[in-house]
């Protein structure tokens, strides 16, 4: 339903910032929400709650993955 609701195009943005929280040495105070996220996901789907309880987590992945999707995309362009 998120994907939905959202768009399909923003998910490899939410799993490059998912990623760039996880990997990166100089975020590692902000790993727990990467982490946060998955667990938040897991618990809504098994106890059946609202696709939009997530999405102040989105947000954040989405801040978090716009910096490496932007240098990719100036390395392609």
């Amino acid at each position: 339903m998120r994907l939905l609701s959202l768009s399909p195009v923003v998910v490899p943005v939410w799993i490059a910032g998912a990623l760039r929280l996880w990997r990166d040495p100089d975020l590692r105070w902000a790993r727990s929400p990467a982490l946060a996220y998955p667990i938040l996901f897991v618990i809504l789907v098994v106890l059946g709650g609202k696709p939009y309880y997530s999405a102040p987590f989105l947000l954040l992945l989405t801040a978090a993955g716009a910096d490496p999707c932007l240098r990719w995309l100036n390395r392609t362009w």
